[in-house]
């Protein structure tokens, strides 16, 4: 009798670990030029989650780093890829932690979005009439469509954009990104400027390129 209630609480046990650890979902986050990163979700208790992610390349994968979350709000939880030179960011906007790792050649965090700026969207005339996919960051919401603001926040969330940006604002000048020019059949990049919203013009400060395919940003001027 022993040895069945022994069996008993041995399954309970087993299926209550089971349980928490239980597979929610895996999500492709995006191509990387060194691969894809990607992450499992586990439920590990109530209101208990697991993040395992990892980068996959040609089959092989290398784990990177496992966050935690302690709270119901998984469904709510944004992460997205920035990639600048030898080092690829993924941002998020919950409880996730800071996390680094090193893979070959290429430098991996994990990171909290800065939420010192929220962008908005404007329309102004210019000398070529108006425009209007361009965003100014201050202190409102974003009014853009998603796939536009994706291409907006590759360029605020640059280290040295962010960094301009707050020290402009110190002196009550706003900062914008403006898309110059999109992909076409011959060209395979967004080019969008970076630069001052001046009372009657825009100033560009710096011009990028970000990449249809990869999403890579790379500095054109």
């Amino acid at each position: 009798m022993k040895k069945l209630l022994l069996l008993l609480l041995c399954l309970i046990q087993a299926c209550s670990t089971v349980e928490q650890n239980e597979l929610i979902e895996s999500k492709n986050l995006g191509l990387t030029t060194s691969g894809n990163v990607v992450y499992d979700l586990y439920q590990t208790g109530p209101d208990n989650y697991r993040y395992e992610f990892s980068i996959v390349d040609k089959g092989d994968s290398a784990a990177l780093f496992t966050a935690y979350l302690n709270d119901a709000s998984f469904e709510s939880v944004e992460l997205y890829l920035l990639e600048q030179n030898d080092t690829i960011k993924i941002r998020h906007n919950r409880s996730l932690g800071e996390h680094t790792k090193l893979n070959k050649d290429k430098v991996y965090q994990l990171t909290r979005k800065p939420d010192a700026f929220e962008g908005f969207s404007a329309t102004v005339h210019g000398e070529s009439g108006k425009i209007s996919n361009l965003m100014i960051y201050h202190d409102s919401i974003t009014h853009l469509p998603d796939s536009l603001t994706s291409i907006h926040r590759k360029i605020w969330e640059l280290d040295d954009v962010e960094q301009m940006a707050k020290e402009l604002k110190k002196k009550n000048i706003l900062t914008y990104t403006l898309i110059e020019a999109y992909p076409t059949d011959s060209i395979n990049y967004y080019t969008i400027s970076f630069g001052q919203a001046l009372k009657e013009s825009l100033r560009a400060i710096w011009t990028y390129r970000i990449s249809l395919s990869s999403g890579q940003v790379e500095k054109a001027r």
